[in-house]
C-alpha cells in the first residue's frame, strides 16, 4: 500500500461516567480546584492522574460486568483532543491501576507518512481522521476481542515514518489509546470509551513542547501554533468532538504552565532556539 502499512458536571469534579448523566462524580487529582475547573494549583507536576478509589471500582465494576456477560476481552477506548494528556496521563495511569491483565497500544502507530498528509485531508491534514489506520483498526480490535494475537505497524516519531511490525497479544483488558479510538467507523467495536478534555491553552502548549522535546527533537513554535489554530482545531470542532457523546467517562485534566516547566527545562527550551537559528527544523502538519 502506498506509503504505509496501511450530563452534567459537579463543582468538585473532573470525572463523569455514564452516557444518560453521570453515574458518579469526583475528583480525580488532589489539587485544589480554581474558578473554571480546567486549572489547578499543581504541586505535583511529575505525577500522573490519582484515580479516587470510588471512581476505579466503578470503572472497575463496569469491565467485569461486561466480562461476565460475554466472556471474552474488553475493549476500553481513551479519546479525545490532541495533547489532552490521553496518553501520559489517563492511559498509563489506567495501565498501572490494572496492572499485568491489562494491554495498552496507540493509535499513533497507524498515521501515514508526512508527505501523504495533504492528499489524505488537506483541511485536517496530520490530525484528519484518515490518517489514523481507520480502515485497518476494525481487524486489529476484533483480534483482540476474540482473544487472537493480532499484527500493527510500528511507528517513529523521531524519523516521521514506520520501522517494521509489533505484535499485540490479547489480555482481558486492552487499553487503546488515539485521536479517533472512539470513531464511529469502529465504535462498534469498542465496549466503553474514556473522553479525555483539557483547556486549549494548555493543549497547544503541550503539543508544542512535546514535539520539542518527546518526539521531533526541535520544532518551529510559530508552526505549532499556526498549526494548531487552522488544522487541529478545525479537526477537533469537526471530528475529534463528536465522540464525546459516545463517552461512558469523561476526564478533565486540569493544566498549569508550571507543569510544562517542571516537565521540560528552560535550559532545553533555550537550546531549541538556538538550534532553530542553525538550521531547519521539524514542522507540523
Amino acid at each position: 500500500m502506498k506509503g504505509s502499512w496501511f450530563s452534567k458536571s459537579s463543582q468538585t469534579g473532573f470525572a463523569t461516567i455514564g452516557k444518560q448523566g453521570p453515574l458518579f462524580v469526583a475528583n480525580l487529582v488532589d489539587f485544589p480546584v480554581l474558578e473554571d475547573q480546567m486549572v489547578t494549583l499543581n504541586p505535583h507536576p511529575d505525577r500522573a492522574l490519582i484515580w479516587e478509589p470510588s471512581v476505579f471500582e466503578l470503572l472497575q465494576k463496569q469491565v467485569r460486568q461486561i466480562q461476565d456477560e460475554h466472556d471474552r476481552p474488553v475493549i476500553i477506548a481513551i479519546c479525545g483532543g490532541s495533547a489532552t494528556g490521553k496518553s501520559t496521563q489517563v492511559a498509563q495511569s489506567l495501565k498501572k491501576a490494572f496492572g499485568p491483565e491489562a494491554l495498552l497500544f496507540h493509535q499513533d502507530h497507524f498515521q501515514n507518512l508526512p508527505e501523504q498528509i495533504d492528499d489524505l485531508n488537506p483541511r485536517y491534514r496530520q490530525d484528519a481522521p484518515e490518517n489514523y489506520g481507520l480502515t485497518y483498526l476494525p481487524r486489529v480490535l476484533e483480534d483482540l476481542k476474540s482473544d487472537r494475537s493480532t499484527e500493527i505497524p510500528k511507528y517513529i516519531f523521531q524519523k516521521r515514518a514506520h520501522e517494521g511490525t509489533q505484535i499485540l497479544n490479547p489480555c482481558r483488558i486492552v487499553l487503546f489509546e488515539g485521536l479517533y479510538s472512539a470513531h464511529a467507523s469502529i465504535a462498534e467495536k469498542v465496549d466503553f470509551v474514556v473522553y479525555v478534555e483539557m483547556h486549549a491553552i494548555g493543549r497547544v502548549l503541550r503539543r508544542g513542547y512535546r514535539g520539542l522535546f518527546e518526539r521531533y527533537g526541535r520544532v518551529d513554535f510559530a508552526n505549532v501554533f499556526g498549526s494548531f489554530c487552522t488544522s487541529v482545531l478545525a479537526a477537533h470542532m469537526e471530528c475529534v468532538r463528536e465522540q464525546r457523546e459516545r463517552a461512558d467517562l469523561i476526564v478533565k485534566i486540569p493544566y498549569t504552565f508550571s507543569e510544562t516547566l517542571s516537565r521540560f527545562p528552560v535550559r532545553a527550551i533555550l537550546e531549541n532556539a538556538q538550534l532553530m537559528r542553525s538550521g531547519p527544523v521539524i514542522k507540523e502538519y
